[in-house]
């Protein structure tokens, strides 16, 4: 941080990484209902936006469907699980079974309520592999948009952010940052994002310090 700036612009060090290219829907709900737990009536309302979310960014996103299946899954998780555990680990059994299961197929309950999933090639979701699982992470897509950049990245994002925002590293940041970019390289600062191929440190790997910048935020 920059201590010899004025005191109305606060000035971090970093570096662009990529540009935003595409921004898709935002989820929305109620937040006071909303929660870990989620009530019964917002599981169809999560599933069908998920599944419109995936055909949307799967146009723009170029890679095998096994590829970007974990990358849909990890971003629109934010990368985490309900216990705050990397998603990276976790099976995407409940997952594949939203993206399959079509508008014309039942949705049978257990008797412990949760969904017995029937994907569009007859088979049952895994055993004690609940639908809940996965919605209950979808709790951070909430009021949150999906974007791809100009490199073709998927990431997730604050809901005010538009085309044309870049995302950018700000040292001592623990996550990519969306900025818009103002005149006279001053920058407006709309919030913190999951993208993909950037978190953990990647954004740094093979880093060329003559690319690194002032932002000025306003």
């Amino acid at each position: 941080m920059d201590q010899n700036a004025p005191l109305s612009i606060l000035r971090i060090r970093g570096m662009q990484v990529d540009t935003i290219s595409i921004c898709l829907l935002t989820a929305k709900l109620d937040d006071t209902k909303f929660h870990a737990g989620v009530p019964e009536r917002h599981e169809d309302y999560l599933s069908k936006l998920t599944s419109q979310l995936y055909g949307m960014s799967k146009e723009h996103v170029r890679r095998s469907t096994r590829s970007f299946n974990r990358t849909f899954f990890q971003v629109t998780t934010a990368g985490l699980t309900p216990e705050h555990k990397d998603v990276r680990y976790e099976p995407l059994d409940a997952f594949e079974s939203i993206i399959n299961l079509s508008e014309e197929q039942a949705r049978p309950r257990t008797p412990d309520g949760s969904f017995t999933l029937i994907d569009d090639r007859g088979y049952a979701a895994l055993e004690g592999q609940s639908i809940n699982r996965y919605i209950a992470s979808l709790q951070r897509l909430m009021n949150r948009r999906l974007f791809v950049t100009l490199s073709g990245h998927l990431g997730l994002g604050p809901a005010g952010m538009m085309s044309g925002d870049t995302v950018a590293i700000l040292f001592g940041g623990n996550v990519p940052y969306i900025l818009r970019p103002l005149e006279n390289k001053q920058w407006h600062f709309v919030g913190e994002c999951y993208l993909d191929g950037y978190m953990d440190g990647e954004a740094m790997e093979g880093r060329d310090p003559s690319k690194d910048e002032w932002f000025g935020m306003v």
